[in-house]
Protein backbone atom coordinates (compact mmCIF):
# COMPACT_ATOMS: atom_id res chain seq x y z
CA UNK A 1 0.00 0.00 0.00
CA UNK A 2 1.30 3.72 -1.52
CA UNK A 3 1.96 5.55 2.17
CA UNK A 4 -0.35 8.46 1.21
CA UNK A 5 0.72 10.33 4.98
CA UNK A 6 2.81 13.08 5.98
CA UNK A 7 4.66 10.07 8.19
CA UNK A 8 8.20 8.86 6.92
CA UNK A 9 8.87 5.16 7.35
CA UNK A 10 11.80 3.81 7.57
CA UNK A 11 13.46 0.53 8.23
CA UNK A 12 16.92 -0.68 9.43
CA UNK A 13 17.72 -4.43 8.33
CA UNK A 14 20.25 -6.71 8.76
CA UNK A 15 21.64 -10.41 10.47
CA UNK A 16 21.08 -11.05 13.97
CA UNK A 17 23.58 -8.80 16.28
CA UNK A 18 24.27 -6.29 14.28
CA UNK A 19 23.02 -3.28 16.30
CA UNK A 20 19.53 -2.46 14.36
CA UNK A 21 18.75 -2.11 17.98
CA UNK A 22 20.77 -0.18 19.10
CA UNK A 23 21.41 2.04 15.77
CA UNK A 24 16.81 2.78 15.72
CA UNK A 25 17.15 4.26 18.97
CA UNK A 26 20.16 6.40 18.16
CA UNK A 27 18.32 7.75 15.04
CA UNK A 28 15.00 8.19 17.21
CA UNK A 29 17.34 9.90 19.48
CA UNK A 30 18.73 12.55 16.69
CA UNK A 31 15.57 12.90 14.80
CA UNK A 32 13.97 13.71 18.21
CA UNK A 33 16.97 16.25 18.80
CA UNK A 34 16.91 17.95 15.37
CA UNK A 35 12.58 18.61 16.30
CA UNK A 36 11.20 15.42 14.71
CA UNK A 37 8.15 13.62 16.71
CA UNK A 38 9.28 9.55 16.53
CA UNK A 39 7.72 6.24 17.01
CA UNK A 40 9.82 3.38 16.73
CA UNK A 41 8.71 -0.53 16.73
CA UNK A 42 10.85 -3.89 15.99
CA UNK A 43 9.77 -7.14 14.84
CA UNK A 44 8.71 -9.76 15.03
CA UNK A 45 6.64 -8.66 18.52
CA UNK A 46 7.19 -11.53 20.61
CA UNK A 47 5.20 -9.93 23.31
CA UNK A 48 2.28 -10.17 21.43
CA UNK A 49 -0.22 -12.90 20.41
CA UNK A 50 0.19 -12.32 16.76
CA UNK A 51 3.38 -13.78 17.20
CA UNK A 52 2.84 -17.02 17.95
CA UNK A 53 3.08 -18.65 14.99
CA UNK A 54 6.48 -16.58 14.20
CA UNK A 55 7.95 -17.95 18.10
CA UNK A 56 6.45 -21.55 17.14
CA UNK A 57 8.43 -21.49 13.99
CA UNK A 58 11.76 -20.37 15.29
CA UNK A 59 11.71 -22.80 18.25
CA UNK A 60 9.49 -25.92 17.72
CA UNK A 61 10.91 -27.53 15.28
CA UNK A 62 7.68 -29.21 14.14
CA UNK A 63 6.77 -25.85 12.91
CA UNK A 64 9.66 -26.77 10.52
CA UNK A 65 9.45 -28.33 6.91
CA UNK A 66 12.04 -30.29 5.90
CA UNK A 67 14.97 -29.87 3.67
CA UNK A 68 14.47 -29.22 0.71
CA UNK A 69 11.90 -26.32 1.00
CA UNK A 70 9.31 -25.59 -1.90
CA UNK A 71 8.57 -21.97 -2.69
CA UNK A 72 5.23 -22.84 -1.05
CA UNK A 73 6.98 -23.68 2.28
CA UNK A 74 8.83 -20.20 2.20
CA UNK A 75 5.70 -18.68 1.62
CA UNK A 76 4.15 -20.08 4.20
CA UNK A 77 6.37 -19.13 6.94
CA UNK A 78 6.59 -15.84 5.37
CA UNK A 79 2.93 -15.56 6.55
CA UNK A 80 4.13 -15.95 9.87
CA UNK A 81 5.64 -12.81 9.90
CA UNK A 82 3.08 -10.84 7.81
CA UNK A 83 0.72 -11.41 9.84
CA UNK A 84 2.44 -10.21 12.88
CA UNK A 85 3.19 -7.03 11.35
CA UNK A 86 -0.55 -6.72 10.28
CA UNK A 87 -1.63 -7.12 13.29
CA UNK A 88 0.71 -4.60 14.96
CA UNK A 89 -0.54 -2.53 11.82
CA UNK A 90 -4.14 -2.61 12.57
CA UNK A 91 -4.27 -2.02 16.26
CA UNK A 92 -0.99 0.62 17.02
CA UNK A 93 0.53 1.88 13.70
CA UNK A 94 -2.38 2.87 11.66
CA UNK A 95 -3.91 5.10 14.37
CA UNK A 96 -0.42 6.95 14.28
CA UNK A 97 -0.25 7.36 10.76
CA UNK A 98 0.20 10.76 9.95
CA UNK A 99 0.23 12.21 13.45
CA UNK A 100 3.74 11.32 13.95
CA UNK A 101 6.97 12.41 11.56
CA UNK A 102 8.38 9.71 11.41
CA UNK A 103 8.18 5.80 12.62
CA UNK A 104 11.25 3.75 12.63
CA UNK A 105 11.11 -0.28 12.28
CA UNK A 106 14.02 -2.18 13.75
CA UNK A 107 13.17 -5.39 10.63
CA UNK A 108 10.19 -4.89 8.11
CA UNK A 109 8.48 -6.58 5.13
CA UNK A 110 12.20 -7.32 3.72
CA UNK A 111 13.33 -8.95 6.73
CA UNK A 112 11.25 -11.79 5.31
CA UNK A 113 14.50 -12.61 3.48
CA UNK A 114 15.22 -14.60 6.29
CA UNK A 115 13.27 -17.28 4.93
CA UNK A 116 13.53 -16.54 1.55
CA UNK A 117 16.71 -17.06 1.76
CA UNK A 118 16.77 -20.74 2.76
CA UNK A 119 15.89 -21.48 -1.05
CA UNK A 120 19.62 -20.78 -1.27
CA UNK A 121 21.76 -21.54 -3.21
CA UNK A 122 19.08 -21.36 -6.23
CA UNK A 123 18.83 -17.54 -5.52
CA UNK A 124 16.22 -16.90 -8.53
CA UNK A 125 13.98 -19.47 -6.81
CA UNK A 126 14.56 -17.13 -3.61
CA UNK A 127 13.57 -13.91 -5.81
CA UNK A 128 10.23 -15.58 -6.62
CA UNK A 129 9.52 -15.63 -2.85
CA UNK A 130 10.58 -12.35 -2.26
CA UNK A 131 8.57 -11.01 -5.27
CA UNK A 132 5.36 -12.95 -3.83
CA UNK A 133 5.73 -11.77 0.05
CA UNK A 134 5.65 -8.09 -0.61
CA UNK A 135 2.66 -8.14 -3.08
CA UNK A 136 1.08 -10.65 -0.15
CA UNK A 137 2.10 -7.58 2.80
CA UNK A 138 1.59 -4.73 0.29
CA UNK A 139 -1.16 -5.62 -1.48
CA UNK A 140 -3.27 -8.97 0.03
CA UNK A 141 -2.54 -7.39 3.68
CA UNK A 142 -2.51 -3.54 2.62
CA UNK A 143 0.78 -2.84 4.70
CA UNK A 144 2.09 0.77 4.13
CA UNK A 145 5.34 0.89 2.19
CA UNK A 146 8.63 1.99 3.72
CA UNK A 147 10.12 5.32 2.33
CA UNK A 148 13.46 4.06 3.01
CA UNK A 149 15.55 0.87 3.63
CA UNK A 150 18.92 0.47 5.41
CA UNK A 151 21.04 -2.57 5.21
CA UNK A 152 23.72 -3.03 8.11
CA UNK A 153 25.50 -4.98 5.95
CA UNK A 154 27.92 -6.73 8.54
CA UNK A 155 29.49 -9.48 7.22
CA UNK A 156 28.33 -13.21 7.75
CA UNK A 157 31.54 -14.25 9.25
CA UNK A 158 31.16 -11.02 11.39
CA UNK A 159 28.49 -11.74 12.76
CA UNK A 160 29.08 -15.40 13.40
CA UNK A 161 31.78 -14.31 15.59
CA UNK A 162 29.04 -12.09 17.52
CA UNK A 163 26.65 -14.90 17.74
CA UNK A 164 29.02 -17.22 19.02
CA UNK A 165 28.72 -15.42 22.51
CA UNK A 166 24.62 -15.16 22.79
CA UNK A 167 22.67 -17.08 24.92
CA UNK A 168 19.36 -18.75 24.20
CA UNK A 169 19.90 -18.89 20.15
CA UNK A 170 16.90 -20.32 18.09
CA UNK A 171 16.57 -22.43 15.52
CA UNK A 172 17.32 -20.00 12.62
CA UNK A 173 20.38 -18.10 14.85
CA UNK A 174 21.55 -21.95 15.72
CA UNK A 175 21.92 -22.92 11.71
CA UNK A 176 25.30 -21.75 10.35
CA UNK A 177 24.44 -22.31 7.01
CA UNK A 178 20.95 -20.31 7.72
CA UNK A 179 22.61 -17.99 8.29
CA UNK A 180 24.88 -17.77 5.83
CA UNK A 181 22.07 -17.52 3.06
CA UNK A 182 20.58 -15.15 4.62
CA UNK A 183 23.18 -12.79 4.06
CA UNK A 184 24.39 -13.69 0.44
CA UNK A 185 20.26 -13.03 0.11
CA UNK A 186 20.23 -9.39 1.63
CA UNK A 187 23.24 -8.40 0.06
CA UNK A 188 22.35 -9.83 -3.20
CA UNK A 189 18.88 -7.36 -2.86
CA UNK A 190 20.89 -4.35 -1.60
CA UNK A 191 23.92 -4.18 -3.58
CA UNK A 192 22.34 -4.66 -6.68
CA UNK A 193 23.77 -8.00 -7.47
CA UNK A 194 20.94 -9.02 -9.74
CA UNK A 195 20.63 -5.73 -11.41
CA UNK A 196 20.87 -7.65 -15.13
CA UNK A 197 18.09 -10.60 -14.10
CA UNK A 198 14.88 -10.84 -14.80
CA UNK A 199 13.70 -9.09 -11.60
CA UNK A 200 15.04 -5.74 -12.69
CA UNK A 201 12.10 -3.92 -13.44
CA UNK A 202 8.74 -2.01 -12.78
CA UNK A 203 6.17 -4.03 -11.11
CA UNK A 204 2.65 -2.30 -10.42
CA UNK A 205 4.15 -0.58 -7.15
CA UNK A 206 5.91 2.02 -8.82
CA UNK A 207 3.26 4.29 -9.05
CA UNK A 208 3.61 7.43 -11.08
CA UNK A 209 3.64 9.23 -7.24
CA UNK A 210 6.75 7.43 -6.54
CA UNK A 211 8.33 7.78 -10.10
CA UNK A 212 7.92 11.59 -10.31
CA UNK A 213 8.75 11.61 -6.68
CA UNK A 214 12.15 9.97 -7.69
CA UNK A 215 12.48 11.64 -10.85
CA UNK A 216 11.59 15.27 -9.96
CA UNK A 217 12.23 15.71 -6.34
CA UNK A 218 14.42 13.01 -4.72
CA UNK A 219 17.02 12.36 -7.42
CA UNK A 220 19.78 14.53 -6.27
CA UNK A 221 19.34 14.08 -2.88
CA UNK A 222 18.65 10.31 -2.95
CA UNK A 223 19.90 8.55 -5.95
CA UNK A 224 23.02 10.41 -6.59
CA UNK A 225 24.63 8.37 -3.30
CA UNK A 226 26.34 5.38 -4.73
CA UNK A 227 24.98 3.17 -2.18
CA UNK A 228 21.26 4.50 -2.34
CA UNK A 229 19.10 3.75 -5.21
CA UNK A 230 15.38 3.16 -6.20
CA UNK A 231 14.29 -0.27 -4.86
CA UNK A 232 16.06 -2.94 -7.27
CA UNK A 233 12.73 -4.61 -7.56
CA UNK A 234 11.36 -1.41 -8.53
CA UNK A 235 8.60 -2.13 -6.11
CA UNK A 236 9.01 -1.09 -1.86
CA UNK A 237 10.95 0.39 -0.09
CA UNK A 238 10.91 3.15 -2.78
CA UNK A 239 14.54 3.71 -1.60
CA UNK A 240 17.31 1.09 -0.53
CA UNK A 241 20.96 1.74 0.86
CA UNK A 242 23.44 0.03 2.69
CA UNK A 243 26.03 0.48 5.39
CA UNK A 244 28.99 -1.39 5.69
CA UNK A 245 29.95 -2.74 9.31
CA UNK A 246 33.50 -4.52 8.04
CA UNK A 247 34.69 -0.86 9.35
CA UNK A 248 38.26 0.02 10.38
CA UNK A 249 38.36 0.56 14.03
CA UNK A 250 35.95 -2.12 15.13
CA UNK A 251 37.95 -4.85 17.13
CA UNK A 252 34.15 -7.15 16.86
CA UNK A 253 35.84 -9.66 19.23
CA UNK A 254 36.37 -7.17 21.95
CA UNK A 255 33.64 -5.93 21.91
CA UNK A 256 31.72 -9.36 23.36
CA UNK A 257 33.67 -8.45 26.75
CA UNK A 258 34.69 -5.03 26.75
CA UNK A 259 31.89 -2.31 27.05
CA UNK A 260 34.35 0.90 26.26
CA UNK A 261 35.43 -1.14 22.65
CA UNK A 262 31.60 -1.91 22.11
CA UNK A 263 30.24 1.82 23.03
CA UNK A 264 33.53 2.78 20.69
CA UNK A 265 32.15 0.49 17.88
CA UNK A 266 28.29 1.59 18.25
CA UNK A 267 29.73 5.51 17.70
CA UNK A 268 31.58 4.52 14.53
CA UNK A 269 28.86 2.77 12.87
CA UNK A 270 25.67 5.50 13.46
CA UNK A 271 28.61 8.22 12.70
CA UNK A 272 29.01 6.31 8.93
CA UNK A 273 24.74 5.94 9.21
CA UNK A 274 24.63 10.03 9.91
CA UNK A 275 27.48 10.70 6.85
CA UNK A 276 25.57 8.38 4.11
CA UNK A 277 21.49 8.90 4.78
CA UNK A 278 20.95 11.45 7.64
CA UNK A 279 21.09 14.46 4.85
CA UNK A 280 18.51 12.15 2.67
CA UNK A 281 16.51 11.47 5.01
CA UNK A 282 15.79 14.62 6.26
CA UNK A 283 14.86 15.66 2.60
CA UNK A 284 12.43 12.76 2.57
CA UNK A 285 10.80 14.03 6.09
CA UNK A 286 10.26 17.16 5.36
CA UNK A 287 9.13 16.46 1.93
CA UNK A 288 6.12 14.38 2.79
CA UNK A 289 5.68 17.31 5.75
CA UNK A 290 4.92 19.51 2.78
CA UNK A 291 2.98 16.92 0.79
CA UNK A 292 0.85 16.20 3.28
CA UNK A 293 -0.12 19.62 4.33
CA UNK A 294 2.30 19.59 7.78
CA UNK A 295 4.67 22.79 8.48
CA UNK A 296 8.36 22.62 7.80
Amino acid sequence: MINKTSTTLISIEGLDCSFKETNVAALKKQLEKDGYSVLSYDFPQYNRNSSYFVRSFLNNPIYRDPEPLTIEDCCKYCIYYGLDRYDTYLNDIKDNMGKVDVILFDRYVTSNLHNAARMLPDKYSALEVLEWFYRFDYDILRLPQEDLSIFLRMPYETSKIIRSAKAGKDLNESDEEFCKKSYEMFDMVYTREIKESKYDKNFSYTTDFIKQWINDIMHESILGNDIMHESILGIAPMTTGYVDLDADGIDYVKTLTDVEERNKSKEIIFSKIMDQFYGSIKTIIDYRRKEYGKPI
